[in-house]
């Protein structure tokens, strides 16, 4: 005969273990962890094991694995709606300068970024104003080098996954399909537009993909909240000023003295942060939108000197005519950016007879400081452009610097000269 209190006894047992597992998965559901720890393939069916960070690596690699998971769903800025129920593996990350999936990773990954990636575009990354993560940080440049211009170096690579820039998806159409048919799936992300949604889905698709999250709807929130409190008010800030959005000129390359460089409409980059904000940008010479990228000439600039009322000097690192970013000290930014207004001759000549330079309104900006999940930083020193009277007390570079410190990799301490206005002291 069965005794009853032995019956008790293992059924306890058996809800405890059965409570256990449940508890176990939980815990588990927010990492690339999200398998049982006596693992030994991936997803794929190669041979993986535990880093000293708790990641399961390719033995033979050490770069992240694919792991099965719980399913989840996701859409990316494609809008296409996605299911799976695994990780992805490492990622061949180009346009890293132009609105890419590198510093998104960066944030959330930290020291461990290159583990999650197969190759980088380092030649961008060297003349955009990012040749210090190389530097900084060996390990990226020991990556192997892709331009994004064809699939093969992509697939050699070993990468997994290719995540890019939606803005340039009708160029790179057919690599795509040459990588589709090599099973790496393609994900899109939208930097460039400044849509604070689009951006929180962009963070949002890689947390997805590699099993974190939680950790990537920290930042996108973080994100979203930080701008969001600001374009908040374009309205109600536009209306006070009777109905105008006032007119902000920026510039990429920083005032160069041989060549008017591309200025930012409404849509795109600074300019699509200076509309987000109320601002907008200069009207072309038929009182029309100047489009995305328009270039404006000496005499149209003069032409409109008593409506520019704020300028943004978009500077691309410290070999830049006004130079920004590590390594380059604020006297250094602040001297070559007031040199820009005592021209008497050549396309910069009469710069000082604009309304934002008399009024102390002008921006030396690093322009990798845009189309990426730290700009909301960059959102709130525009502001201080287009409302100076409204966030003047912002501390833009204070709240970069608490961004960068908190997720970026220990190794990129950032230093140097990333907005710095014409009338603040050195």
């Amino acid at each position: 005969m069965i005794d009853k209190k032995l019956l008790v006894i293992v059924a306890a047992v058996a809800v405890i273990a059965v409570a256990g597992v449940g508890i176990y998965m939980i815990t588990q559901s927010d990492s690339n962890n999200n398998t049982s720890t006596s693992e030994t393939t991936s997803y794929t069916g190669k041979a993986v094991e535990k880093d000293a960070n708790g990641l399961w690596v390719y033995k033979d690699t050490g770069k992240v694995a694919p792991m099965k998971c719980d399913p989840y769903t996701f859409k990316d800025c494609s809008g296409k709606s996605y299911t799976f129920d695994h990780t992805f593996g490492p990622d061949a990350a180009i346009y890293s300068a132009y609105g890419g999936p590198l510093m998104t990773m960066m944030a959330l990954f930290g020291d461990n970024v290159t583990k999650y990636l197969s190759a980088i575009d380092k030649e961008s990354l060297e003349t955009s104003g990012y040749a210090w993560f190389l530097e900084k940080m060996p390990e990226l440049k020991e990556l192997p080098a892709i331009d994004g211009t064809s699939a093969t170096p992509i697939i050699a690579s070993k990468a997994e996954v290719f995540i890019h820039a939606w803005e340039s998806h009708d160029s790179i159409s057919t690599m795509v399909g040459q990588l589709e048919t090599a099973g790496i799936p393609t994900f899109y992300l939208d930097f460039q537009s400044e849509d604070p949604e689009k951006i929180y889905t962009s963070i949002m698709v890689i947390g997805y993909i590699y099993g974190v999250s939680e950790k990537a709807k920290e930042i996108a929130e973080l994100y979203k909240s930080k701008t969001s409190t600001i374009y908040s008010k374009a309205e109600s800030l536009i209306a006070a000023n009777g109905g105008v959005r006032p007119i902000i000129y920026g510039e990429n390359g920083g005032f160069k003295f041989d060549q008017m460089m591309n200025s930012y409409g409404n849509t795109v980059q600074w300019g699509g942060i200076v509309y987000n904000i109320g601002g907008q940008a200069l009207p072309d010479q038929d009182g029309n939108d100047p489009g995305k990228y328009p270039t404006y000439t000496q005499t149209h600039i003069l032409a409109n000197k008593d409506k520019i009322v704020g300028m943004i000097a978009a500077c691309n690192g410290a070999s830049a005519r006004i130079p920004t970013g590590d390594g380059v000290t604020k006297a250094e930014t602040l001297a070559a950016l007031e040199e820009t207004f005592t021209q008497t001759s050549g396309i910069r000549a009469g710069y000082d007879e604009i309304k934002a330079y008399k009024d102390g309104n002008v921006i030396a900006v690093c322009h990798s400081l845009a189309r990426n999940l730290c700009d909301f930083a960059s959102v709130e020193a525009i502001a201080k452009i287009v409302w100076p009277d409204e966030y003047g007390d912002l501390d833009p570079e204070k709240d970069l610097k608490d961004f960068w410190n908190k997720y970026m990799p220990s190794k990129l301490k950032l230093e140097g000269s990333w907005y710095t206005y014409i009338n603040e002291s050195a």
